[in-house]
């Protein structure tokens, strides 16, 4: 008797999934869409067919068709359906998760044999991206055309049983951190959890199944930790996270956490556990009552080296500490940095941090605040270069990243005159001759060209040179029709205008009345237009190119103001001249600067 009441129990929970299968499927939506998330839709169908959940385990292989046993159950199944999806998702799920994942007999066999036959479980790695594993899923697809969901779950069973929970829990981590695989690793890995929930082991119990209690390497980078975090995210009863805490804390002792969580952090797969295992750590401290300076110590950012620490991987974490006790981060850091180095020190980790975009932030902030105390210790621009150490034995300054740190400074002290301020500290510590070939030397670099010409500018005004001193230092009086094409053109160009801007009276023109100097003004027009033209064909450098535009705005200038030229004067000036094809093309170019500006510039 016992046992035809358990048959008939079962052949209920099999016409219950029947009928689920066959009922309207609008009419199933609302019931299916809550368990459907977690399955990935494997779990239950959608008005695709028969699901045939089958307890081969219990019924026995003997069970029989008993069709005629099982029509009046199949109508009561179908009504008690019905009922079941009125009542909504909890209803459908206890009577659906009662049932072993386990499809027909036969269905599964087949299912079962086609593995075999593919050999499929002689791949140990990469399982979902090979061609047996292709061919087998194909197959298996085919047979359940009507029933997807059913196919899937013939599948996981099949997989199951060949690889056991451990070795399907890494094939399955394996496949989800590849994009063309993850959507089947994730499905399968819901269906694995539904299986360890219905089977109803606990996160310890499952925690040990997956050989988490023996990993004796770091932990967090082992791939199955994530199977376990959504196991126990799944039962929603716990933070996986503070359970790892508490897990790790008792392996390693706090100390040996950190070096853990670094070793994670530093990890790509391992990145985004590792943070939030921090997280729930700094809560766990912040309940705890544990300072700011306990937790710098507990991080073990004491013990890094001085020029690392801006770049360790526990910095962010403390700041965030830092934040959770409603303090300022940055002060805090600066001020704990404060405490242990030496200003030349701080600015070497700053420097030495640069290099990671993700630090720029902080690193920002860290030298607002080393600039600010500065100043409010009234250090001078000589204070702070003796301070960092800049004069001791360096021949190129300009490389060295802690200048850069000294000339902002000095630019936020003195903003009107930063050049001469600069010069004449450099000039006290290496002395003039010293300081121009440190000069010349930089002027040759990309990097340093801009600053070190500015310092050059203000070297040659001290010396007293003129534009033509400068002219001829640069030797540029030897270069004839070919100046133009001279990088040092920009030199010039630029002292000629510095030192034309401290006059008491500038004179706009001075750069092109010191060139009338040496080339007529009607060939000088000529060499600017063709230097211009060439430049930018040859790719060279902006500034250079806008140096040969402005020198030659400021000669079309020249002729409206001072020559009071038109278009129509300076063909009349040029056909007093003798006959040169390109005085056409001068003439074009003057008529296009004239008309931009309107003419409005004469008188």
């Amino acid at each position: 008797m016992t046992v035809k009441v358990f048959h008939l129990t079962m052949r209920v929970c099999y016409f219950l999934l029947s009928a689920f299968a066959a009922y309207d499927e609008v009419a199933l939506t609302t019931v299916a869409n809550s368990k459907n998330e977690g399955l990935g839709h494997a779990i239950h169908t959608r008005g695709h067919g028969s699901l045939r959940v089958h307890a081969e385990s219990m019924l026995g292989e003997d069970s029989g068709n008993d069709d005629d046993r099982m029509i009046d159950i199949k109508s009561a199944a179908v009504s008690t359906f019905q009922n079941l999806a009125k009542s909504g998702t909890q209803a459908v799920n206890k009577a659906t998760t009662s049932v072993q994942l386990k499809l027909s007999s036969k269905s599964q066999k087949t299912t079962d044999n086609r593995f075999v036959s593919l050999d499929v479980g002689a791949v140990k790695s990469k399982l979902f991206e090979s061609l047996k594993y292709q061919k087998w899923a194909e197959s298996v697809t085919n047979a359940y055309k009507k029933n997807v969901e059913a196919g899937k779950l013939a599948m996981f069973s099949t997989l199951s049983a060949h690889y056991g929970d451990v070795a399907l829990a890494k094939l399955l981590a394996e496949a989800q951190h590849v994009p063309k695989t993850r959507s089947v690793a994730n499905l399968f890995e819901a269906i694995q959890l539904e299986k360890w929930l219905t089977e109803k082991k606990s996160t310890s119990q499952v925690f040990k199944l997956l050989h988490l209690d023996v990993d004796k390497g770091n932990l967090l980078k082992n791939p199955l930790v994530n199977t376990w975090v959504s196991y126990v995210d799944k039962i929603g009863k716990e933070d996986p996270y503070q359970i790892l805490v508490r897990e790790l804390t008792k392996r390693y002792g706090d100390d040996g956490l950190a070096n853990v969580l670094v070793a994670a952090k530093a990890d790509d797969t391992a990145q985004v556990i590792a943070s939030k295992v921090v997280n729930a750590q700094l809560k766990s401290w912040l309940s705890s009552g544990v300072t700011i300076d306990d937790a710098f110590k507990l991080l073990q950012l004491n013990t890094v080296k001085k020029d690392d620490i801006l770049k360790s991987p526990m910095l962010s974490a403390w700041m965030a500490y830092a934040r959770m006790n409603k303090q300022d981060p940055n002060e805090l850091l600066f001020s704990t940095l404060k405490s242990r180095f030496s200003d030349e020190e701080i600015i070497k980790m700053i420097v030495a941090a640069r290099g990671d975009p993700k630090l720029w932030p902080s690193l920002g902030g860290l030298a607002r605040m080393q600039l600010t105390s500065w100043q409010r210790a009234d250090k001078s621009a000589d204070d702070m270069f003796q301070l960092l150490k800049l004069r001791d034995g360096d021949e190129k300054p300009f490389d060295n990243p802690v200048f850069n740190t000294w000339v902002s400074y000095v630019t936020n002290l003195h903003q009107e005159r930063t050049d001469e301020v600069i010069f004449s500290v450099m000039k006290k510590h290496y002395g003039e001759e010293r300081l121009e070939k440190i000069l010349g030397q930089a002027t040759q670099s990309a990097n340093t060209n801009s600053i070190a010409l500015n310092l050059e500018k203000e070297l040659w005004k001290s010396q007293g040179k003129t534009a033509d001193d400068v002219f001829k230092a640069l030797k540029l009086d030897k270069k004839g029709d070919n100046l133009f094409e001279d990088p040092a053109i920009r030199t010039w160009v630029y002292f000629v205008n510095k030192l034309n801007g401290d006059k008491k009276t500038p004179d706009e023109f001075a750069a092109i009345s010191a060139l009338e100097k040496h080339f007529d003004y009607v060939n000088l027009a000529l060499l600017l237009g063709t230097a211009e033209l060439q430049a930018k064909v040859k790719g060279e450098t902006v500034e250079f190119v806008k140096t040969l535009t402005s020198l030659r705005n400021m000669q079309f200038k020249q002729w409206m103001v001072r020559k009071g030229f038109d278009p129509q004067r300076l063909q009349m000036a040029l056909a007093n001249r003798p006959f040169d094809k390109w005085n056409a093309r001068i003439s074009l170019d003057f008529s296009d600067f004239y008309k931009a500006n309107g003419g409005l510039l004469i008188g």
